[in-house]
């Protein structure tokens, strides 16, 4: 009986130090953490005609078009975003055209020109990269239509200028050219 006492002594010694020694270590510990937050900049960008909205003037001009006509067009891309930014316009329009678009707008630039199906495309590049929000100056003003133009073939022919407007963050790329080339397949 002796020799079971003894064993259920030490038994209990044991387990009592083995509680007491990791409340020792307690004392010796420490935790720490931290929160890493990020936010993604954003890249909005709008395109407006302002002379193009059906109603306008401008817009039923171009529903009866004539020989010599030069028709009011401004597409202007407007900038939502303090993300630094590089931006486009890609002009899609029949090869054999019957007009001309107007001057380009200052600060605008071609960045490529190509030919497939019958369309005529066209990029163009903003020349600064684009800092906070604005309004940039329209690609072009107007579209003019050649006075040598006949009826022959054209009664009731429409003509199609495809406009869209794309932008992408500058940061990462060190021209317009490598943005562009970097952008979405769907894009060109």
């Amino acid at each position: 009986m002796k020799k079971n006492n003894a064993k259920r002594t030490v038994v209990v010694i044991a387990l009592i130090a083995l509680m007491a020694i990791p409340s020792m270590f307690a004392y010796f510990t420490d935790t720490d953490s931290a929160k890493n937050t990020f936010v993604f900049g954003d890249v909005e960008i709008e395109l407006n005609e302002t002379n193009w909205e059906e109603g306008e003037v401008n817009y039923e001009d171009a529903q009866s078009v004539v020989a010599g006509d030069v028709i009011a067009k401004d597409p202007t891309v407007t900038v939502n975003n303090a993300t630094p930014t590089y931006v486009f316009m890609k002009v899609t329009q029949p090869e054999d055209a019957k007009y001309t678009i107007g001057e380009i707008g200052d600060g605008w630039k071609v960045l490529n020109e190509s030919t497939a199906d019958g369309k005529k495309v066209t990029v163009y590049y903003y020349d600064t990269i684009v800092k906070a929000t604005c309004a940039l100056p329209a690609l072009f003003e107007t579209v003019s239509f050649a006075e040598t133009l006949t009826e022959d073939g054209l009664a009731d022919t429409t003509f199609d200028i495809d406009i869209n407007a794309y932008a992408i963050q500058a940061e990462t790329f060190a021209t317009a050219d490598a943005a562009w080339t970097a952008a979405p397949a769907e894009w060109k």
